[in-house]
């Protein structure tokens, strides 16, 4: 189904030695995975990365599943969740070993799996927006902070102390007892916790090291911007959202509605999945400056934010009216940074918590929405803004179709998963369709 084609940055990856590149420690060098300067396999397709190599050692990573295989940025991969990232297979020593790595978490207070073992007998994570390791038996944290940018992360393992790096500040914990394992999954550790965001670097050694072995690379890495490849397209939509947008109950990331959305677009566009599991609209307004607005490229003929949200903030106690407010404050963000943006309304829900006005104030708030968007634009359920009205392009109105959107709809097994809020495969296809038709109308 997808054609793959070799790009080779091939006088980078010679250079290592006097290309001018800053380089890390050489000297028990295991694991070796750099953008741009690794070579890399990409679909020219879908703009996926089912093959990163390395420069040092003898793994290189790899991903047979195209729903599971990050997407080439140029200057960085990005990773989605779900089931995104890479096996590889390196062995450590417990007490002798070190693990760097240069990424930008966009969801940094979710727990995120970085590297693993295959039987979750060992990890580095992100969890509740610090930097730990599990040691198999308890998690280990560092107590230091993930950033929201671009930040170097590393642990090294020796007899005597574990010691965690982020950015310029380290902290030393008690050594790990003895053992051995080998490193199986990169980024990639099932659909609840794997890492979402962007990956720039990875080091991996058999032994100690010293920061200021590493430091000058990992500094340059965080620093470095190299649009050494082009985007694989003119023609970008960017997800933003809760659950729904994730994806949760769906198989995998091309069922959920954003993959479902971007396979039914066609290979000219490619795009990104923000949602997460839980948040409410203020959550994704605090993040979209960083995760969505520095996405920002005016080379793209089409930049498309698609947002869905406001029944998070219905279920924990917003009203409608606030409810609004708060998805129009979002969507006005994303106009102000440049992008055309799609808004979709709100789907019924009867799960154990929701309230018992949940309903009155979900009817309400998509009665503001679509008295904002009155405009016939050709295709059903797709409205255009009515005069006057700028904060968005297009609505998207999913809760106007009869299999899914009406209350007790949420009980149906066709579309609907048990549990009376998330959609399964094929309801996430009829969420898909109707968005793909707003993304093409604005």
């Amino acid at each position: 189904m997808f054609t793959l084609g070799i790009r080779l940055n091939s006088r980078r990856a010679r250079g290592l030695g006097g290309s001018g590149i800053v380089q890390p420690a050489q000297t028990g060098l295991v694991g070796y995975f750099d953008v741009p300067n690794s070579s890399r396999t990409v679909s020219p397709v879908t703009g996926k990365v089912p093959q990163w190599n390395t420069l040092a050692g003898s793994s290189n990573a790899v991903q047979a599943t195209v729903a599971d295989q990050p997407k080439n940025l140029g200057d960085a991969f990005f990773s989605e969740g779900l089931n995104s990232g890479w096996s590889i297979s390196v062995p450590i020593d417990r007490r002798s070993f070190s693990i760097f790595l240069v990424v930008k978490a966009t969801a940094p207070g979710v727990q995120q799996i970085l590297l693993t073992t295959g039987s979750i007998a060992f990890q580095t994570q992100f969890n509740g927006g610090k930097f730990q390791l599990y040691d198999g038996a308890a998690f280990v944290d560092s107590g230091l902070t993930v950033s929201s940018g671009y930040q170097l992360y590393g642990v090294s393992s020796s007899a005597t102390s574990l010691d965690f790096y982020v950015g310029n500040l380290s902290a030393s914990r008690s050594a790990l007892s003895a053992g051995s394992h080998t490193l199986t999954n990169m980024f990639n550790s099932g659909a609840d916790f794997s890492f979402r965001g962007y990956v720039k670097a990875v080091l991996i050694y058999n032994r100690p090291v010293a920061i200021a072995e590493v430091k000058a690379y990992l500094d340059a890495k965080v620093a470095q911007s190299n649009p050494a490849y082009s985007l694989p397209t003119l023609k970008r939509v960017l997800f933003d959202g809760n659950s729904l947008v994730r994806g949760f109950r769906a198989t995998n990331a091309d069922t959920n509605f954003p993959g479902q959305c971007l396979s039914s677009l066609g290979s000219e566009w490619h795009g990104f999945n923000f949602g997460v599991d839980g948040q409410i609209t203020p959550n994704m307004t605090a993040d979209a400056a960083v995760q969505v607005d520095s996405l920002k490229r005016a080379e793209l003929t089409k930049d498309v934010v698609v947002a869905w949200e406001a029944t998070n903030d219905l279920f924990f106690g917003a009203s409608a009216a606030t409810a609004f407010s708060n998805l129009k404050a979002y969507c006005q963000a994303r106009k102000a940074a440049g992008f055309k943006v799609v808004v979709l309304t709100v789907l019924p829900r009867s799960s154990a918590g929701t309230p018992a006005g949940y309903e009155a104030a979900r009817q309400a708030l998509n009665s503001s929405l679509r008295a904002d968007f009155n405009v016939a634009s050709g295709s059903t359920n797709v409205l255009l803004p009515a005069p006057g009205i700028a904060y968005a392009d297009a609505l998207a109105d999913v809760a106007a179709d009869t299999r899914i959107g009406d209350a007790g709809d949420e009980a149906n097994a066709t579309y609907y998963f048990a549990d009376l809020v998330h959609l399964n495969n094929t309801g996430y296809g009829i969420v898909a369709a109707i968005a793909k038709d707003a993304v093409l109308a604005v």
